[in-house]
């Protein structure tokens, strides 16, 4: 994570190792945009944004409190919808601010322990902890979450959700960054079109 690897491949790494290292299904990393109330991730083909008003991430980017939920269809923050549409069943949920300081500066969504458990554990929890406290630095200091922030600020005059132009997609070979979960997710199409 300390490498100059830059913020795009930290955040690709940080998705894909996490999965390994918590044994989770799947994972998705949301960046905050503090002024507009927003998160931010880079889903496969298309940027994802969600308002920090609803779903699961957005209330742990609010409080920053640790969502640890072993049922995701029994708590009332969770979006079935996403479920149903998708085909994939959601079952427990670690949902953990990244923080500089005391500021949240970015959401990771762990879905679906894989071991026999079938829950996060505290021990869970303790390992992403201290794997987040590394994070949440470098992720503040990055320009894409200067980026964000600087966007909302543009955005607010013209009354745009733009993303950043900083934002590219790495695929990984299964050609998925994540998950989004239960949030009622806005999918904004990269503006980049490719060259032939």
């Amino acid at each position: 994570m300390q490498a100059e690897m830059g913020v795009n491949s930290l955040i690709f790494t940080i998705t894909q190792r996490t999965t390994k290292v918590i044994d989770a299904d799947r994972c998705t990393l949301y960046l905050v945009d503090n002024i507009q109330r927003g998160l931010f991730a880079m889903q496969g083909e298309v940027n994802i944004r969600i308002s920090m008003e609803q779903g699961i991430a957005g209330y742990v980017a609010s409080t920053g409190e640790v969502l640890n939920i072993p049922d995701a269809y029994d708590h009332p923050q969770f979006n079935q919808a996403i479920d149903k549409k998708s085909g994939y069943r959601t079952k427990a949920i670690l949902c953990m601010p990244i923080k500089r300081d005391d500021m949240v500066v970015g959401v990771i969504q762990l879905i679906n322990k894989m071991d026999g458990s079938g829950v996060f554990l505290q021990e869970d929890e303790d390992v992403m902890a201290i794997f987040l406290a590394i994070a949440g630095p470098i992720l503040a200091e990055s320009n894409l979450y200067s980026q964000i922030q600087g966007k909302s600020r543009t955005a607010n005059k013209g009354g745009g959700k733009e993303m950043p132009t900083g934002i590219q997609r790495e695929k990984s070979k299964g050609g998925n960054l994540g998950h989004v979960g239960e949030e009622d997710e806005e999918e904004e199409e990269d503006e980049e079109e490719e060259e032939d």
